[in-house]
């Protein structure tokens, strides 16, 4: 079987934006109507699912060093800022000038939005890992388990938190997943739809099964929780697995969707501020689970169209705010 070039331009494809559309919706949904059995299931694909589809798609700009960090730096870092930073400092002339200063150290630390710096730390990671193994399958894998192992000891020794550099470590094993699955996505793909299943199944037993032994606990990429390791990598595997090869599976996804997905990061900053008239109609920490539960389904449908609105605008008139060249 021909491995796939995971360095050649590739046409947008819908199944990577539903996925991204699934990803943000469980990260929105999950702020507003999350409880224990909700985040179970949801954790171990929720923010893995970001980092995978981002490995997925990396391209190493040749690799040639300048190129890829400068494409990284307008690409991602230059809207983190513009959509991270610039509303937060915003409020300077209400909330005095140290205002400035704690919002840029919340932004870059990663007390807020904390993906952002996760994210482009792990990005430069992985560049770094994939040249220095020479896109050698077994050595990638060692090290991104090392890593892993590494960023976990240091989170739990508080270590590194700044940035969130220890996670970013962590979630080196992510980004190999979707590397990896684009590596070899002929064989993957093609395999029987029985293995698909499969794997699905197999992810929602283990959570069933770890409801009963690990009752009111569920795995966080972001503070680096893990209840048990290799319980937890084994569904985000399988969970992973799963979406990717099943999502390909459906013929047309709605432009609805796509457009959510393409638009995932700016939801995702974004979205504290949509919240704010929301939080005037329906308080969340009361009323039944049934109601939280579609009270969130309506805010993420207006988080969306805020969100979506404004990057629409921002894409018009300034679109290097959102990462686009023009």
């Amino acid at each position: 079987m021909t491995e796939t070039p995971i360095t050649a331009a590739r046409p947008r494809k819908a199944w990577v934006d539903a996925l991204r559309a699934l990803a943000i919706f469980m990260v929105v949904f999950g702020h507003r109507a999350g409880c224990a059995d909700y985040y179970l299931f949801s954790s171990p694909v929720k923010m893995p699912l970001f980092f995978a589809l981002s490995g997925y798609l990396f391209n190493d700009r040749g690799g040639r060093d300048s190129v890829f960090l400068r494409r990284l730096f307008w690409s991602v870092v230059v809207p983190w800022i513009c959509l991270g930073y610039l509303p937060m400092a915003a409020a300077a002339p209400v909330k005095g000038a140290d205002h400035l200063w704690h919002a840029l150290v919340d932004v870059v630390s990663g007390a807020k939005l904390w993906f952002m710096p996760c994210f482009i730390i792990g990005e430069v990671m992985f560049y770094y890992l994939l040249k220095w193994c020479r896109d050698r399958d077994l050595p990638m894998f060692l090290a991104a388990a090392v890593l892993f192992g590494v960023g976990y000891v240091l989170k739990g020794h508080g270590l590194l938190n700044f940035a969130k550099i220890n996670i970013a470590l962590t979630v080196q094993v992510y980004f190999l997943f979707g590397y990896l699955f684009r590596k070899y996505e002929p064989r993957l793909t093609q395999a029987h739809d029985a293995y698909k299943y499969a794997s699905l199944t197999a992810f929602i037993i283990l959570g069933l099964m770890s409801r009963i032994a690990f009752p009111n606990n569920w795995m966080n990429v972001d503070t680096g929780f893990y209840y048990h390791i290799p319980l937890c990598l084994t569904m985000v595997a399988l969970g992973l697995y799963a979406l990717f090869t099943l999502s390909q599976k459906v013929s047309h996804y709605p432009a609805w969707l796509q457009t959510v997905g393409r638009n995932s990061l700016v939801i995702y900053m974004l979205d504290r501020y949509a919240m704010l008239p929301a939080v005037l109609v329906f308080d969340f920490r009361h009323g039944t689970y049934v109601l939280i539960a579609a009270a969130a389904l309506v805010y993420f449908v207006w988080t969306s169209l805020f969100s979506i609105t404004i990057a629409k605008i921002l894409n018009r008139y300034i679109p290097w705010a959102t990462g686009r060249r023009g």
